[in-house]
């Protein structure tokens, strides 16, 4: 079975880094266990990326442990899967990026 690649848009850099950024001014082991669970969502999405669609040609999978959707969407053609955005699930639904 062939993997998908998972690239990361700049406006998803911006959300993990403010995300990390906020859970290491809290604790590092904090930050280092969110860490670890977005990279092992990301290669969940390598593997399985056809979790249910949420918007359009968008799809979103909630982490486990900490309260976020990363928002994605699958490229079948070139096996990518592109993470659009991490969206904390306590915002306003009306403010979901579009």
């Amino acid at each position: 079975m062939k993997k998908y690649k998972v690239i990361i848009s700049f406006d998803a850099q911006n959300d993990i880094f403010q995300a990390f950024d906020y859970y290491q001014n809290i604790n590092a082991k904090l930050a280092n266990k969110f860490e670890n669970e977005l990279e092992s969502f990301f290669d969940i999405l390598e593997h399985t990326p056809f979790f249910s669609k949420w918007y359009d040609n968008y799809r979103a999978i909630p982490l486990d442990i900490f309260p976020y959707l990363l928002i994605y969407q699958i490229d079948e053609d070139l096996f990518e899967v592109e993470i659009k955005a991490l969206f904390h699930t306590s915002k306003n639904p009306q403010k979901y990026p579009k």
